[in-house]
């Protein structure tokens, strides 16, 4: 049997949605669940660069801050108003621009400089960097249209640049420019950054892994009965839509490796050598475990601009409960 386990974190986008990886993380915590890889993108990738580069060293405490930071208005304010603010103004992540004059020539509508200040509170870099634990995160290449990784390893360095990319949703956030390449938010283009978890893996013998995906945006939702509605229940399929595909991809995957896994040595080495695509399906990168958190209450989970503070607080109760039942039922099945 394996002799250690390595846990690594996935987690979904989809802007205030993002309060839910608070609760969720929090249960992780209390479980004493510690992670060896981190990778997430939009909001995501903010989660997961605390979580990883905490400036304080507490990553739940940081965490904890930066969502008090982005929560818009006070719990006695009716949450209309607070959506409503959260719609123009952000404190602790964008404000709308000042250089009206220039309107004309605008790509998006909004300064991310207060989510560059939030970071910079509350993110290490250097520390995000020497972690021993993995992280990444991507964004897309406005114009080549090809996804680009952000890791701690292989001799790179995550800057704050890679952070603000992969949350830089148009037309609202403005691309980031990053050594003469614009960038726009990875998550509608790939919205589980589960790859680069599976490649930052060990793939040595005696290890189990296990994988947690935190996607909080189920597929089902309301239909849209204004503008408004509209725009957010595209965010929510854009972020949401692949991921049962994906979660069968990954089973799909376990069982190949078990098919190549019950071959004769030597017919694997073959096989491997005669079908190089293959290389990812190793015996020694099954995943021993793939566990998925997500919300199945669609009320809880849908504004993605919704910042009030009743709403980031019933995602934050919602998380915990759901890691909570998805926890237990891992125990039970053991």
């Amino acid at each position: 049997m394996a002799g250690r386990t390595q846990t690594a974190l996935v987690f979904q986008g989809a802007g205030a949605v993002g309060a839910y990886h608070l609760g969720v993380w929090r249960r992780l915590h209390e479980a004493g669940i510690k992670p060896d890889i981190v990778t997430g993108v939009s909001i995501g990738a903010i989660t997961a660069a605390v979580l990883v580069g905490a400036a304080s060293g507490d990553p739940l405490r940081e965490l904890e801050d930066i969502w008090k930071e982005f929560t818009v208005g006070a719990p006695f304010l009716l949450p209309q108003a607070g959506r409503a603010l959260s719609s123009v103004i952000n404190f602790g992540m964008y404000r709308p621009r000042l250089d009206v004059w220039a309107a004309p020539t605008w790509t998006a509508l909004l300064s991310t400089d207060p989510l560059r200040s939030t970071l910079v509170r509350h993110v290490d870099f250097d520390k995000l960097n020497d972690s021993p634990v993995a992280f990444a995160t991507s964004a897309i290449d406005v114009e080549t249209g090809r996804i680009q990784c952000f890791r701690n390893r292989g001799g790179a360095y995550v800057a704050l640049d890679d952070i603000v990319a992969s949350g830089s949703m148009p037309p609202g956030f403005p691309m980031t420019e990053i050594d003469g390449h614009s960038y726009w938010d990875g998550g509608p283009f790939d919205s589980t950054p589960l790859q680069p978890a599976l490649d930052l893996f060990d793939h040595g013998p005696n290890i189990r892994r296990r994988l947690i995906l935190v996607a909080p945006l189920p597929c089902r939702g309301k239909v849209p009965t204004n503008i408004n509605e509209v725009s957010e229940r595209m965010v929510e399929l854009q972020f949401s839509g692949r991921l049962h595909s994906e979660l069968q991809r990954l089973k799909t995957r376990n069982t190949l490796i078990e098919i190549i896994r019950d071959l004769e040595p030597e017919v694997q080495r073959r096989f491997m050598d005669a079908f190089p695509g293959a290389r990812g399906l190793a015996p020694e990168s099954y995943l021993d475990e793939i566990i998925h958190i997500g919300s199945s209450d669609p009320r809880v989970v849908t504004g993605a601009s919704d910042f009030s503070a009743t709403a980031i607080r019933r995602r934050i109760e919602a998380g915990y409960q759901d890691a909570e039942s998805v926890l237990a039922a891992s125990e039970a099945s053991v």
